[in-house]
């Protein structure tokens, strides 16, 4: 495997190498690019995919405030998280279920929450199966009523997927329903048990293989949150009686652990709140197992049961409630004794009027407080290009929002000042990041406290330039620089007008700090300002962005441009040194921008999302034409994202006959040729390399195609198709994919 890699590595280079000697890639435009991180994620549905070793999610909604359902369709390999790009998917929704139906090598979504908070919810009856391809909507004449946070389980024993109770109706004339109901792969069929448990909604259900029956737990229903046990056995439903149980809990989760024969429940939301606890059950009594590491409390969240590694995987969930409320997107993982990480969270939580800077010694992003839901933070994150990664520094300033911080080269620290804490209360502490630790400062002469202001980094002079800002509605129009040491106060002779939240970046190609906009006391401004470290002067260009309340700036020291996104409409702009251009850059939401010199890009962190912005290739995955000639039409498909440093990026064939060799090939060229009643996808002149494998018992198989961390990749284009072997079933002995193309870059 390794020496495979490695040609293929080497195969990469060699054809980029060609590519950028013969001219084949041109230059693009600089764009924004989406990086592919898993979501934080609450209410969400997760099941594991058997066949293709696949834990699939989808939907769900990121954070307690946004109220969002979200549409995409996620996968984890036992390593990494990886976006799937059907061409067609289920509507946006949360609240839904979802299992894996292993008699047909599909996983079947059933009803949840679509809609939004500003057009109105609607509940969802609907049911969509995942092939490992496409999703399928399977629209039957007999369905049950729409419905969300209803509990479903799939009875591999008579191969059927179980449904029970949940919220159904619509607004504002919902009800809990206690109906039971069974999908076989072709109709829904109603059960008529004699006994059954209550209406509700938010139970936990797994099947419980080893004694045959699917096994319900918890929930609730008006004011009554429930903790008993039931049963169902394919016609009717008994209650348990065990000698000891967990807490009554609604929107926990459960899965089954075969390996151990025991039923895995962690969390829910409970009486007193959200709980952290974990519970097997063994079909005759409830334990509690307890891990010293576990995931933090939560609901809403996800688990189901990885045969590979024969470890439970959590994914997800959500933290607290109201404004006090966030959605996770830590995986982890329990072996059936303790929980242990397998992958923190991707990113920050949702922030807003975080500090953030280019640290130059650890060549990485960092962003440091904010906001999530309205409360300020301290946590302190780094950005290295691929990951978002949690610092643990020994020393921590107090949590605040609304502060500023730049890169002080010559000292190879960066300085934050302001912000303000809870309560209104204003800061003016000064406080350094020498990459590993903070340190505070203590100044003989300290700026005003305050909060929303501007600041750059003056790279010919060494000194942090910092203007404006806001405290308790007074707004600043003062200027001061920062030496390493000490503050001074700056005396120009004009100045701009007093101002929070002005864009400022440092321009070392024309040796001055730029200045854009802000919120002055009545109204935004969209004037432009210079600073030669001894007066400002107001610039009167041809073209300017409008006036906005907030803009945000940093310099592009490879394009030699300083980048401007607007708060007024999401617009990017660039100064060249004397004008402002509009440029036809996709739309932002507003947020912090910072260029990482290390990767040549400028970074964006929304709150949700990291966006990158800079000329290279948008990674991005197609496939083309049709599969022929075979007893099973296989097809190629891609798994995760082509972008560089991608170790996890691999190609998929599904659907192929079960247990015979197949291969792929990689060409750097396309084709449309006929061959035989099949097409060839890939130019054989251009072949780069052909990888075999063998398909699995259900005609599924993987071949791997890292991708390196070599910017000089960038917008390299790879077309691929697979071939398996089929015999008898035409001239060829083959039946063949489609073709799939795939480019590399950001």
């Amino acid at each position: 495997m390794t020496h495979r890699r490695s040609r293929f590595v080497a195969s990469l280079l060699l054809t980029a190498l060609c590519a950028s000697a013969t001219g084949a890639r041109g230059t693009a435009q600089a764009d924004w690019k989406r990086k592919e991180l898993v979501r934080r994620l609450a209410r969400h549905t997760m099941a594991y995919d058997s066949a293709r070793d696949r834990t699939v999610v989808f939907g769900g909604m990121s954070g307690e405030l946004t109220m969002l359902p979200r549409g995409e369709t996620w996968e984890f390999d036992s390593r990494a998280w990886s976006q799937r790009h059907p061409g067609k998917s289920p509507p946006a929704r949360h609240m839904a279920a979802m299992v894996y139906d292993s008699g047909r090598a599909c996983t079947v979504l059933l009803g949840g929450v679509g809609g939004d908070p500003t057009q109105g919810y609607v509940n969802l009856g609907d049911l969509w199966e995942w092939d490992g391809v496409e999703w399928t909507e399977q629209k039957l004449a007999s369905v049950p009523p729409v419905r969300h946070q209803h509990a479903m389980a799939y009875d591999s024993s008579r191969q059927r997927v179980v449904v029970f109770a949940g919220v159904g109706g619509q607004a504002p004339n919902e009800f809990e329903l206690a109906d039971t109901w069974e999908f076989d792969g072709t109709k829904w069929t109603q059960g008529t048990p004699s006994t059954k448990p209550n209406a509700r909604w938010g139970g936990a259900m797994a099947y419980d293989a080893a004694r045959k029956r699917t096994v319900l737990f918890g929930g609730a229903a008006g004011q009554s949150v429930f903790g008993e046990t039931w049963e169902w056995d394919g016609t009717n439903w008994t209650q348990r009686w065990p000698v000891t149980s967990p807490a009554a809990r609604a929107a926990a989760s459960m899965t089954y652990d075969p390996q151990r024969q025991r039923i895995v429940l962690f969390g829910g939301l409970g009486m007193s709140g959200d709980l952290e606890d974990t519970w097997e059950w063994d079909g005759t009594n409830w334990t509690e197992v307890k891990s010293a590491l576990r995931p933090r409390k939560r609901y809403e969240h996800a688990m189901a049961y990885e045969a590979s590694s024969g470890r439970t995987l959590l994914f997800g969930g959500a933290i607290g409630s109201g404004l006090n409320g966030d959605s996770a997107a830590d995986t982890w993982a329990w072996n059936g004794k303790v929980w242990l990480p397998v992958e923190p969270s991707p990113s920050p939580a949702l922030l807003d009027s975080f500090a953030a800077t280019y640290d130059g010694v650890t060549k990485s992003v960092i962003v440091f407080g904010g906001t999530e839901s309205l409360f300020p933070l301290d946590n302190t994150w780094s950005w290295n290009g691929r990951i978002w990664k949690e610092l643990a520094p020994k020393t921590t300033p107090p949590a605040r929002a609304g502060a500023a911080m730049a890169y002080h080269a010559s000292r190879r620290e960066s300085v934050m000042f302001g912000g303000s804490a809870l309560l209104f209360t204003v800061l003016g502490d000064t406080w350094v990041w020498n990459g590993s630790d903070w340190a505070r400062r203590v100044p003989k002469t300290n700026p005003p406290p305050r909060e929303h202001h501007g600041m750059a980094y003056d790279s010919r002079r060494g000194r942090t330039v910092m203007f404006g800002g806001e405290a308790l509605i007074v707004f600043h129009g003062d200027t001061w620089e920062w030496d390493g040491t000490d503050w001074t106060k700056m005396t120009p002779k004009t100045s701009p007008s007093p101002r929070k939240m002005p864009a400022m970046a440092f321009d070392p190609v024309h040796g001055y700090t730029l200045l854009f906009g802000g919120e002055g006391a009545t109204s935004p401004h969209d004037d432009t300002w210079k600073w030669d470290g001894t007066n400002w002067t107001k610039l009167r260009p041809t073209n300017k962005p409008p006036a906005a309340y907030e803009n945000y700036m940093t310099y592009d020291s490879v394009r030699r441009r300083i980048v401007l996104v607007s708060g007024v409409n999401g617009r990017t702009y660039e100064w060249d040194g004397s004008d402002w251009t509009k440029t036809n850059a996709a739309n932002r939401i507003p947020a912090q921008v910072v260029f990482d010199a290390a990767r040549g890009q400028t970074v964006c962190f929304d709150g949700m999302d990291t966006w990158v912005y800079d000329t290279r290739a948008a990674a991005a995955a197609q496939r083309t034409g049709t599969p022929c000639g075979g007893t099973t039409a296989p097809e190629l498909t891609d798994f995760g994202h082509p972008e560089f440093g991608n170790t996890s990026f691999g190609l998929d064939v599904v659907g192929g006959r079960p247990r015979m060799p197949a291969f792929v090939m990689f060409s750097v060229r396309p084709a449309n040729t006929p061959i035989g009643s099949c097409k060839l996808y890939v130019d054989l002149s251009g072949l780069l390399l052909t990888r075999p494998l063998l398909l699995g018992g259900t005609g599924f198989g993987h071949v791997s195609v890292p991708i390196p961390a070599l910017r000089a990749l960038s917008g390299l284009t790879l077309h691929a198709q697979a071939g398996v072997v089929d015999p008898n079933s035409n001239a060829l002995g083959l039946a063949l994919t489609g073709g799939l193309s795939f480019v590399i870059g950001e």
